[in-house]
């Protein structure tokens, strides 16, 4: 039977390894159907805004998944700051454990990249505005990549990026940490 902690293993590896191709591919570009408010990329399906612009170079739609997921989104960014991924889900249950469904999920993901020749150098549980959040930092090849996962009610987030280990990620890291909960009464205003 497919659990929320599949779910977030699922989620998370298809993630995982989308970032690591990315480090190699291009992204293909296609609209994004979200808004601008103040500059910033806004969902007011999923309730963030994000220093990113308004228009992903790719979008998806994530199928439903039945007794695991109603679905959810997928967004890639490529621009003079780096690669962008943001993913996230609307689990068909409220998660019973979010943290534990988090560490789960990591150490199912860790297991999986560590096979595929990325190496772990940190690991951190935080919260973001209360709720919780795991980031998973690797090394692989000439590139480090963070992977930021979070629960927000029944939502599963993955948020990523990467750069080159001759640089310090501050500019990927500043657009990661703004990363915010919007009033969606509010933002609903204003249109494209």
């Amino acid at each position: 039977m497919l659990t929320q902690k599949t779910l977030y293993s699922a989620a998370f590896s298809v993630l995982s390894f989308t970032l690591f191709a990315a480090a190699q591919t291009p992204a293909s570009y296609k609209s994004a159907p979200e808004l601008v408010k103040e500059g910033k990329f806004v969902s007011l399906e999923a309730g963030f805004s994000i220093d990113l612009p308004r228009q992903a170079n790719s979008y998806e739609t994530l199928e439903p998944i039945p007794y695991v997921s109603r679905g959810g989104r997928k967004f890639t960014w490529t621009n003079a700051a780096g690669y962008f991924h943001i993913e996230y889900v609307f689990a068909a249950d409220w998660p019973t454990d979010a943290i534990a469904n988090l560490a789960t999920g990591a150490e199912k993901s860790i297991m999986q990249l560590s096979a595929n020749g990325a190496k772990l150098i940190a690991k951190t549980a935080k919260t973001i505005d209360g709720k919780p959040a795991l980031d998973l930092v690797f090394e692989k090849g000439e590139n480090i990549f963070l992977i930021r996962s979070l629960w927000a009610g029944n939502q599963l987030f993955a948020l990523s990026t990467y750069w080159p280990k001759t640089e310090d990620g501050v500019a990927q890291l500043r657009i990661l940490n703004s990363f915010k909960w919007i009033n969606s009464e509010a933002a609903s205003t204003e249109k494209n």
